[in-house]
């Protein structure tokens, strides 16, 4: 011991150097045991981790999805028809209206056609009467020819023809008077109207009119025409063609 040192003040230095070095060899155990600790801890939560994401019970990753393939619709009739539709639709109100317009025109035309047919109204003259005011045409069939028509249906007739040979006579008798007046008289004419032609005189016509009504009831009425039913037409066509009747 050194003089002037008091022997207290060595003994606080010791125990200090002590506790050093103890704590010297204490803390790297510690260190290291901490440091295990440590990595079994990440160990164990990279595990846990792993698990958890083996199971799928959570979405990890953004789904792809791949847009679907779009196919043409095929090209339907429905569309057309459904513009016809439309169409007519829009045209609904002026159908109303002709069809309002045109009743009144049909019941009217009906009307004026019966009334014609009662009274022999036609064409803005009235039917004539018989009398002697009628205007005469002054014309028959030449005799020449008159006679060859005849020779031309008794032949037909020689060939049972009987009906073939009495049309031959009305037709022959109609395109006569065509030729004659320049006008065209219709083929579908019954006999009775055709015995109020004013193209024919009023004494002519009971002859002709008869000779259309015979070829009438052979061709509508489906009657076989015989031998005198031809001979009744002929004679009617002598009076017409032959005689004084379009002398009138």
């Amino acid at each position: 011991m050194r003089v002037g040192q008091s022997p207290k003040s060595g003994a606080p230095t010791a125990a200090l150097l002590f506790v050093a070095l103890l704590a010297f060899h204490i803390c790297p155990s510690s260190i290291a045991q901490t440091t295990n600790a440590s990595d079994a801890r990440a160990e164990t939560i990279e595990n846990a981790h792993r698990r958890y994401l083996n199971a799928g019970d959570i979405q990890t990753e953004l789904p792809v999805s791949v847009p679907e393939e779009v196919k043409p619709r095929p090209r339907s009739s429905h569309g057309f028809w459904r513009a016809i539709g439309d169409f007519l639709r829009a045209l609904a109100p002026l159908f109303k209206l002709l069809l309002w317009i045109g009743i009144p025109v049909l019941v009217l035309l009906i009307v004026l056609a019966i009334v014609r047919e009662a009274t022999g109204f036609r064409f803005g003259r009235k039917k004539t009467g018989n009398n002697s005011s009628e205007v005469s045409i002054g014309y028959r069939p030449d005799e020449a020819t008159a006679r060859t028509l005849l020779e031309d249906a008794d032949q037909l007739a020689a060939d049972g023809q009987f009906e073939a040979a009495a049309r031959l006579l009305l037709n022959r008798s109609i395109e006569d008077i065509e030729r004659h007046r320049q006008t065209r008289i219709g083929r579908a004419l019954t006999s009775r109207e055709i015995a109020r032609l004013e193209a024919i005189p009023a004494n002519a016509r009971p002859a002709f009119s008869t000779i259309a009504s015979i070829v009438e009831r052979a061709v509508f009425a489906s009657q076989t025409l015989t031998r005198d039913g031809f001979q009744e037409a002929r004679n009617a066509y002598e009076r017409f063609a032959l005689t004084e009747g379009w002398q009138t």
